[in-house]
C-alpha cells in the first residue's frame, strides 16, 4: 500500500470560543460534531494512524452505547427475569418520534387534571429527576436492583415483580429492603453535603 492509498481518519476535538480565539483557529474549520451523546463545536484532526483513531474513539463509542442502553425500557425476558428492551425505540408506543413523550401528552393520555398545571409539572419534573438520581445510585452500587426499582416505581406490586423474575415474594421483599437501605444512605449523604 502506498502513501496515497492510506485512509485518512478524522478525530473530533471539542473547541470553545476561548480556545478558538487563543489558538487562532479559523471559524470555517469549526464544525458541529457528535462526541459522546452531545453535539459540540469541534475541529477535525486528520490522521492516517488507524490505531490512534480507534484508541481515541472507542471510549467515546462505548459511552454512547452505555447511555443509549440506559435509556431503554425494562421488559420481561419471558423467562421470569427482566431485561432491557431490544426493539427500535423510534417505533415504540411509549415514545413519540423517537423521543420521550412530553408532559402535555402524558397528561392527555392519563387524563390527569390539576388546578395549577405549572406547579404540578414542576413537581412531576422534580420527581422524575429524583427518580433518575436514585436509579443512577442503584446502578452504581447494586446494578441487579436497578431494574426492580424501575418496575416498582412503575407501580407494579411485589407479587407481580416476583412473577416477572421468577423468585418468591419474600426474596423480592428482601431486595426492596436492601434497595431502601442503599437509597436512604444515598439521600443522607446528599443532605450532609449541602
Amino acid at each position: 500500500m502506498t502513501k496515497k492509498d492510506k485512509k485518512t481518519y478524522l478525530i473530533p476535538m471539542e473547541v470553545t470560543r476561548e480556545t478558538i480565539k487563543a489558538y487562532g483557529i479559523k471559524k470555517e474549520d469549526v464544525v458541529p460534531a457528535k462526541i459522546g451523546n452531545k453535539i459540540v463545536s469541534a475541529i477535525m484532526i486528520p490522521t492516517d494512524d488507524e490505531e490512534l483513531y480507534l484508541s481515541y474513539m472507542r471510549p467515546i463509542w462505548a459511552e454512547m452505547k452505555r447511555e443509549e442502553r440506559g435509556r431503554r425500557c425494562i421488559v420481561s425476558d419471558g423467562k421470569g427475569s427482566l431485561k432491557r428492551c431490544e426493539m427500535d425505540c423510534k417505533a415504540c408506543k411509549k415514545m413519540k418520534d423517537g423521543a420521550p413523550l412530553s408532559l402535555e401528552s402524558f397528561f392527555e393520555e392519563t387524563e390527569l387534571e390539576f388546578e395549577d398545571p405549572a406547579a404540578n409539572q414542576c413537581e412531576t419534573i422534580l420527581t422524575a429527576m429524583l427518580f433518575e438520581d436514585l436509579l443512577e445510585s442503584l446502578r452504581n452500587k447494586a446494578p441487579e436492583l436497578a431494574p426492580i426499582f424501575e418496575v416498582l416505581y412503575d407501580g407494579k406490586s411485589q407479587r407481580t415483580i416476583a412473577n416477572l423474575i421468577n423468585k418468591p415474594q419474600s426474596s423480592v421483599n428482601d431486595m426492596i429492603k436492601r434497595m431502601r437501605t442503599i437509597l436512604q444512605q444515598h439521600i443522607s449523604r446528599d443532605d450532609l453535603g449541602r
